[in-house]
């Protein structure tokens, strides 16, 4: 099986069959973004978030947080959603940075 850049150890609820293409993830960023009863972050907000997230160590995949099981393009996105990081939120701790 195959894990992601920064795990050594396979997701224990995924199997490969059930991991989302970069194609399915971005229509899916898309169709979140259209549907207008979601708050959403600002683009720049957003590759803030995704960054720290594609340098954490618990991605998995390149795209699936270890600690919540979510993809990360998505949960990056939602203004209401917070890095799930055990102990403390990476996202609050480069606030303003």
């Amino acid at each position: 099986m195959t894990t992601g850049i920064h795990s050594a150890d396979p997701c224990k609820g995924c199997r490969e069959t059930v991991r989302p293409s970069s194609e399915r993830i971005a229509a899916l960023v898309e169709k979140i973004r259209k549907q207008s009863d979601r708050v959403l972050v600002t683009e720049e907000e957003y590759n803030k978030r995704l960054a720290l997230c594609r340098s954490c160590e618990s991605l998995q995949y390149d795209s699936t947080c270890k600690h919540c099981g979510c993809l990360v393009e998505i949960r990056s996105l939602q203004q209401e959603s917070d890095c799930p990081y055990p102990f403390a939120s990476k996202w609050r701790m480069h606030e303003g940075a």
